[in-house]
């Protein structure tokens, strides 16, 4: 699972186009913050979150069905930054538990 956020990056940016627009936002917030709130169409656009085979792999045990785990994974990524961050650390301790429960 790979989150990016405008602040840090955790990976890099595959596509060009998603670095241009994020060179841009970084560079008007820069210019532009008075010390107000970010409003929440912005805060949107600050995090993106991609899924990698094992967090699918998490997805599928835990709804039983392809379908309904590529909805939910979806969904999580059309989600506030909030709830993203969230799912993410559920599906971190999904994984660490079944981790930890194979091995026992």
């Amino acid at each position: 699972m790979e989150i990016y956020t405008v602040k840090a990056f955790e990976g890099p940016i595959k596509d060009p186009e998603e670095e241009k627009f994020m060179k841009e936002y970084i560079t008007h917030r820069k210019l532009h913050t008075h010390g107000h709130p970010i409003p929440p169409h912005e805060r949107k656009s600050m995090v993106t979150i991609s899924f990698a085979e094992s967090d699918m792999a998490v997805f599928r045990s835990v709804f039983q069905n392809e379908d309904e785990a590529v909805a939910a994974s979806e969904i999580i990524k059309s989600a506030p930054p909030e709830i993203q961050i969230l799912a993410a650390q559920l599906i971190y301790q999904i994984g660490s538990y079944q981790t930890e429960k194979e091995t026992l």
